[in-house]
């Protein structure tokens, strides 16, 4: 507890690029099994001098989470999976050379630290498992129900460990990195397991990405107050398969092509759900 709180006061003290970097490393730690590896990107991270900033994940193993359907409250949902990369980028901000259009004229933007926020994954495994929750032990109910949280925020929740809506200048950081993330996705797989069913539900995807206008337009150096608001999303291919106990393939959906721009007209982006407030 003394350590992390005396490293809590020392980004503090640094300023809002060690706090940011201590808060993107413990949001990688809550979704990664990343051993001493978190202290490690941290340091990184808030030592270097460079304006571009990545992080890369190498066959990282997801933590298992356990958590109740949002449809059905009797039915449990265990997820687990393993990553080939994972590459997180962006670019700190340290001069405020970011331009806007402002009535007319390109003017800097100085209030945002952190800029053009991509995350890049690769070669995704992913299983979800369902069960009902009269199945579990009683000690697995308990301890599910006791951790069972409704999460509202989307991605703006980076991190369950810390209380980012009770501060204020770090939820502002935190929507900069989502208003100007692009997410993508290349060669994933997400396999549905029901218990006792010795079928399984596997989804194919080549490539999936999700980004904005502005990210799209990022050669130009200019953007408008409304590219932020306009999300683009790509799906190059998608399909889906019955797979059966002796590993027979059953098509269920043909693949699949899917390509859409559409704009966020109220909230914040990614709140109460990918794609809630879009049209």
């Amino acid at each position: 507890m003394f350590r992390t709180l005396a490293r809590s006061v020392t980004s503090l003290a640094r300023g809002p690029r060690a706090i940011l970097s201590s808060l993107i490393a413990r949001s990688l730690s809550e979704y990664f099994l990343l051993d001493d590896d978190q202290e490690r990107i941290e340091s990184t991270l808030s030592s270097s001098e460079d304006e571009d900033a990545r992080i890369v994940l190498q066959n990282a193993q997801l933590r298992e989470k356990k958590f109740l359907s949002e449809i059905n409250k009797d039915v449990a949902i265990t997820v687990n999976g393993i990553v080939e990369e994972v590459k997180f980028s962006w670019k700190w901000a340290l001069n405020g050379n970011v331009r806007v259009a402002y009535n007319g004229r390109s003017r800097p933007e100085s209030s945002s630290i952190i800029q053009n926020t991509e995350l890049s994954v690769k070669g995704f495994i992913l299983h979800i498992y369902f069960e009902q929750l009269s199945d579990l032990t009683d000690e697995e109910r308990e301890a599910l129900l006791s951790q069972v949280k409704k999460d509202d925020n989307g991605f703006a929740a980076l991190s369950p460990s810390i209380n980012i809506k009770k501060q204020g200048f770090l939820e502002t950081y935190v929507q900069q990195i989502i208003d100007h993330l692009t997410l993508s996705v290349e060669s994933f797989r997400f396999h549905i397991h029901v218990k006792n069913e010795p079928s399984t539900i596997m989804i194919v995807g080549k490539s999936i990405s999700l980004g904005t206008l502005k990210s799209a337009k990022i050669s130009t150096g200019i953007d408008t107050s409304t590219t932020l608001l306009n999300q683009i999303l790509n799906i190059s291919s998608l399909s889906a398969f019955l797979q059966r106990a002796d590993a027979i393939l059953i098509p269920i959906i043909e693949p699949f092509a899917y390509n859409i721009s559409i704009t966020r007209f109220a909230g914040t982006r990614f709140k109460g759900g990918i794609l809630s407030g879009l049209e």
